[in-house]
């Protein structure tokens, strides 16, 4: 069968990128933090190197992705000097952090720690179509949640400030681009949905229903044209980032961090349709590359055996499974190779 011979690629490729990535093992930590300043609440979650010995365990079975398998707070394995680089993770519009593990796993095991948080507004059981827009506050989000960690003992002395990187996929693909010096453009603001019709999934459905109601010219234009820089974010990874057009062109090419951005090569439904392929225009030929075959979803963790089900929304998460894990493979290796060569990290 089709989905099970997927688990067992998924299984195997896991082991040989274990294999080949390193002697970590992948822990884990969460903690909710809350920015006041925002009166947000923020589930951080920190993913670090363990010892290659220390017992993990597989995360409760819920929903239709491959659970992550992690070593809930065992202790940091001892750094290299200067410290463990870090990367802060962001999700897609209406996801979580875990959504993007197959990356975060990669990079733990090759001597990375992963800070993520889910952003509230835009995410998995709490999202709008104005959460979506405030991508802005996702950039704060990481940058708040990296000062929260670097204050926690088990965590500040293992991990080297010097050596920050962001990544994200979809509008965690914008993020990081913000934190890298990307400014929205307040008179180019646009909706992130901008192919509504004729959608089946009813998750879609009530986001383009409420984004059609919003005023976007309505929002601060101070707020939406800020700087969400963050000067220790040396080097930005975007998987089919979204809102190309509605970034200032002229931010794009002041950004100092090195950027590399994955864009997919096809659509799988209309209602992909983000102008991620924009970036082509927007950036330098050595800064984007076009993934062959990926669709939108490629960039999100694979699904399990069963899945997808008789659902309009399963099915768009889950489509061409195979091939997903296949592509990320090769996308997570030419991340690693970048962000080595990017922030000096020795394999």
């Amino acid at each position: 069968m089709k989905l099970l011979s997927t688990t067992c690629l998924l299984l195997a490729l896991s082991a040989s990128n274990a294999n080949a990535a390193g002697e970590y093992r992948v822990g884990e930590s969460a903690q909710t933090v809350v920015d006041p300043s925002r009166h947000r609440r923020l589930a951080t979650h920190v993913w670090y190197p363990v010892d290659a010995k220390a017992p993990v365990t597989t995360a409760p079975d819920k929903g239709p992705f491959v659970p992550v398998r992690s070593a809930w707070d065992a202790p940091v394995a001892a750094a290299p000097a200067p410290g463990f680089p870090v990367v802060l993770l962001s999700h897609g519009s209406g996801g979580k952090a875990d959504k993007l593990f197959w990356l975060t796993e990669r990079l733990v095991r090759q001597g990375y720690v992963v800070v993520a948080v889910d952003h509230p507004g835009n995410m998995t059981g709490d999202n709008s179509a104005d959460g979506m827009i405030r991508i802005w506050d996702r950039a704060r989000d990481l940058s708040f949640a990296l000062d929260r960690v670097l204050e926690r003992p088990e965590f500040k002395s293992h991990l080297d400030q010097a050596r920050v990187a962001a990544a994200g996929h979809s509008a965690g693909g914008t993020t990081a681009l913000l934190l890298a010096g990307a400014r929205f453009s307040s008179a180019r603001l646009t909706s992130p949905i901008p192919s509504c019709a004729g959608t089946r999934d009813p998750y879609l459905a009530t986001l383009c229903t409420q984004m059609s109601h919003l005023d976007l010219r309505a929002y601060d234009k101070s707020v939406v044209d800020g700087d969400y820089s963050d000067p220790r974010v040396k080097a930005i990874v975007g998987l089919d980032p979204g809102f190309a057009r509605s970034l200032d062109v002229e931010s794009l090419k002041r950004m100092k961090s090195k950027s590399l951005v994955f864009v997919a090569d096809r659509l799988n439904a209309p209602q992909d349709e983000i102008h991620s392929k924009d970036f082509l225009n927007l950036l330098p030929a050595s800064k984007v590359e076009v993934v062959p075959g990926a669709i939108h979803m490629t960039f999100l963790q694979a699904c399990k055996a069963g899945f997808p089900k008789d659902d309009p929304e399963l099915s768009e998460l889950c489509a061409d499974n195979d091939q997903k894990m296949k592509s990320q493979t090769m996308v997570a290796d030419k991340i690693a190779a970048f962000l080595a060569q990017s922030l000096g990290v020795a394999h």
